[in-house]
């Protein structure tokens, strides 16, 4: 998470920590570290939470036409190739025409 408080860190840990989706252990070796884990609790509403998002993004997928589900295949090559390092100046230009 970048550009976030330490002071807000530890807050929203304290939350999950009160819904029992986290526990908190200091470290034997090195105390001034605490290791933040997940509990059996925090994973069935951590999965129960991608589900619900996997299938609205579905739903809204589905809703699109083909055109634009088209152009979105076409930008995701594009991010892809630039988060790979792999992009190349043709690809964008093919994306640009596909459209």
């Amino acid at each position: 998470m970048e550009n976030v408080a330490p002071p807000t860190i530890t807050a929203v840990v304290g939350k999950m920590e009160a819904l029992g989706f986290v526990t908190r252990e200091t470290d034997p070796s090195d105390r001034r570290v605490t290791r933040i884990r997940i509990t059996p609790v925090g994973q069935a509403e951590l999965d129960r939470a991608r589900t619900r998002r996997t299938e609205w993004l579905q739903a809204e997928l589905e809703a699109l036409s083909a055109e634009d589900r088209a152009l979105l295949e076409a930008a995701a090559a594009v991010l892809t190739g630039i988060t790979e390092g792999t992009a190349e100046p043709t690809a964008v230009a093919q994306a640009e025409v596909a459209s």
